[in-house]
């Protein structure tokens, strides 16, 4: 039983390993896709690997909506965003981020909030005048991504489990042939 618990042991270490890297392979290829507006996707990412007596569980998780928040894109149909949601948006990315804002030429911002107003309102404005250009589809991050990260840890699975049973096997005939 205690080789088996070896095996176990040696895969949880692996499993952490591996969702380790497969944070990290997500992160890579979000910034790559150029995703990176908010930050949200990137922050919240959860990994973790549990045990129980024979079962061993490696998760990665992140809040679906976080996907759509630093998609570079937003669409409301034919109707425009709430300029609270723009807000909070112009106010996340940062005001540096904006060429100037409008009503405040040559004079100093007297608040981030009204910057952030003016800045939402003129992109309201701008997109009444102007429709929505779709880009041309480039692929998704996460599924080419999540599968690079499972053939992956197939391999490095199927690698480390033949070294532990053949360190363990040895040590079967070991004890075999002394007997």
């Amino acid at each position: 039983m205690s080789e088996e618990l070896d095996l176990l042991d040696e895969l949880v270490d692996l499993a952490q390993d591996i969702v380790h890297d497969g944070v990290a392979m997500f992160q890579r290829a979000i910034e790559e896709k150029g995703l990176v507006l908010t930050e949200d996707l990137l922050r919240q990412f959860q990994a973790g690997v549990s045990r129980s007596a024979l079962t061993l569980v490696a998760e990665i998780s992140f809040n679906e909506y976080g996907r759509f928040k630093d998609m570079s894109q937003l669409r409301y149909n034919d109707k425009l965003p709430p300029p609270e949601a723009l807000e909070q948006f112009v106010a996340s990315v940062g005001l540096g981020q904006f060429g100037r804002v409008p009503g405040y030429r040559g004079r100093t911002v007297s608040s981030i909030n009204e910057a952030a107003r003016r800045i939402a309102a003129a992109i309201l404005f701008s997109r009444r005048k102007m429709p929505v250009v779709k880009k041309q589809y480039n692929g998704t991050w996460y599924n080419s991504t999540k599968m690079r990260l499972i053939n992956s840890a197939r391999y490095r699975l199927r690698v480390k489990t033949a070294e532990v049973v053949g360190q363990w096997y040895a040590r079967l005939l070991e004890k075999r042939d002394f007997e």
